[in-house]
């Protein structure tokens, strides 16, 4: 995922730059903030979502993330067949 960097210009010209260099994760984006731990809940650590990111690839997660989507999509619609 890329995060944008802010480039004021002028006083009112804002530009938005997505440096490649800078591409992360949502979750190492989060642990690039400084004092991260306090944004989490009490019981949750980092070691706990690093062992939780490394349980399954991107791919797998993206292919277990298609499926269950397909299977709620699913749900859903079939509940307003039956209904009509």
């Amino acid at each position: 995922m890329l995060f944008s960097r802010n480039n004021d210009r002028q006083k009112r010209q804002r530009t938005k730059k997505y440096p490649y260099d800078k591409m992360m994760t949502p979750f190492d984006k989060l642990k690039s903030i400084p004092n991260a731990k306090k944004h989490l809940k009490a019981n949750i650590t980092f070691e706990i979502l690093e062992a939780q990111a490394m349980k399954m690839t991107g791919n797998q997660a993206a292919e277990l993330f298609q499926e269950e989507r397909l299977k709620l999509f699913n749900q859903i619609f079939g509940q307003n067949k039956k209904r009509a």
